[in-house]
């Protein structure tokens, strides 16, 4: 079960996860990004309310406390807005400013300022990774995010607000691939079919959507520009199916199994 605590009592006991091993902070211009845009959204929340006012008046003067209500209106909505947005930020900014990803062991835990959310590596059962690639040179590094679940449903998401998440990603995965395997291969080899997503094998066939290739007709199955493709024996490439890859779980295992219990190899 995965269980939020407080960090000093984590630190206090290695989190009950084992040995600490890795740790992946908050990026430190996520944190005084979101300071700055505080203060920014407060800023013009107040310039505005206050020029609002300044119109307010001189309309009151000219015509009278009728008036007010309309002339007023617009811009304490568009402060209000502003106001609102800013001090959301601000919480954000608060909660999350010790922030970071701490690796154990055991598994994962994910720290704000008041607690910690602990994720053991036997609890989660799934992992769907999706990435952009950079472009424009330098000005992008793309992003990644990655989604996980738990036996009790319970979803994270970690992405490019934590330092070097990549790598936290490949850590996690490694962690959690050998139980997420062998309890795929031992129902598949029973008999049972497997879902990942919008992908589906058995022991007769890759059906992704209402389309289902059977295993002797299946000549490749790849993975190009982030989409997984089965192609046929025979055909063109439209004859077989495909699906997105950042839309399938555990797409490591899946390719696994597709290799090594059913004997195909994957590219």
């Amino acid at each position: 079960m995965n269980t939020a605590r407080s960090p000093k009592a984590i630190e206090s006991n290695s989190s009950g996860l084992g040995v600490p091993k890795h740790t992946f902070p908050l990026k430190k211009q996520i944190r005084t990004g979101s300071l700055v845009v505080f203060f920014i959204l407060l800023g013009c929340s107040a310039l505005i309310f206050l020029d609002g006012l300044s119109i307010t008046y001189q309309a009151y003067q000219k015509h009278g406390p009728a008036v007010i209500a309309g002339v007023l209106t617009v811009p304490g909505m568009a402060a209000l807005v502003l106001f609102m947005a800013g001090l959301a930020t601000g919480w954000w900014a608060y909660k999350n400013w010790n922030g970071g990803v701490f690796v154990y062991d055991e598994g994962f835990a994910v720290r704000r300022r008041k607690d910690m959310q602990l994720w053991r590596w036997e609890n989660i059962v799934s992992l769907t990774a999706a990435a952009t690639r950079p472009f424009l040179g330098r000005i992008s590094n793309g992003t990644h995010i990655y989604r996980l679940v738990d036996r009790r449903d319970q979803r994270i998401t970690l992405d490019d607000k934590y330092s070097r998440v990549e790598e936290l990603a490949t850590i996690i995965q490694a962690a959690i691939f050998p139980n997420l395997y062998a309890r795929a291969a031992q129902k598949f080899n029973t008999g049972q079919r497997l879902g990942f997503g919008p992908v589906i094998i058995s022991r007769e066939a890759i059906q992704i959507g209402k389309r289902a290739v059977p295993w002797s007709d299946v000549r490749q199955i790849s993975i190009r520009n982030g989409v997984l493709r089965v192609s046929r024996k025979e055909g063109n490439w439209l004859s077989g199916a495909s699906a997105p890859a950042a839309a399938i779980p555990n797409l490591n295992v899946l390719l696994n199994i597709i290799h090594q219990v059913v004997g195909l190899k994957t590219e």
